[in-house]
């Protein structure tokens, strides 16, 4: 009988353990996913947009930029990876092949953001689709728990 509450406990342990890992993300694939996207971008900006953002993105972010008078143009991508100058908490949820990262943290101007990142599996791989930023007041706006619009708002 003393193996049941042992059984039970690692079952209640494990579960615990999910439940945090898909509300909070502090260690989630997507999180991962956007900090090689960091990476890369340092490294292989090409190889950047091409594993880690959604194609479809690619072009309407660059027609975009081919759009704007030439001093108006940014590195987007490169301005996206660089975002923060400080990161206190990130949250995700994933359903199936689409997924929503949210990250709270300092941009580089020193006021507090929130990136949220909508995701969708293409070409065996997870990539970011469309962004969403928010400006808050102070830290204590931060959204706590992943954040992202419907993708059928940014689709029309």
């Amino acid at each position: 009988m003393k193996e049941v509450p042992v059984v039970v406990s690692v079952i209640l342990l494990l579960g615990g353990c999910a439940a945090t890992n898909s509300t909070q993300g502090q260690s989630g694939i997507l999180y991962q996913e956007f900090r090689d996207f960091q990476h890369l971008v340092e490294t292989d900006l090409p190889a950047a947009k091409k594993t880690k953002v959604a194609a479809d993105y690619v072009k309407v972010i660059e027609e975009a930029d081919s759009r704007m008078p030439e001093e108006f143009r940014s590195p987007f991508f490169v301005d996206l990876a660089n975002r923060f100058r400080t990161v206190d908490s990130h949250y995700e949820d994933i359903d199936g092949s689409q997924g929503c990262l949210t990250i709270n943290g300092l941009n580089q101007e020193g006021a507090p953001e929130s990136l949220s990142l909508y995701y969708v599996q293409e070409k065996g791989g997870w990539v970011f689709d469309y962004i969403m930023t928010s400006a808050h007041e102070s830290v204590q706006e931060y959204y706590t728990e992943a954040t992202c619009p419907d993708a059928g708002e940014y689709r029309r």
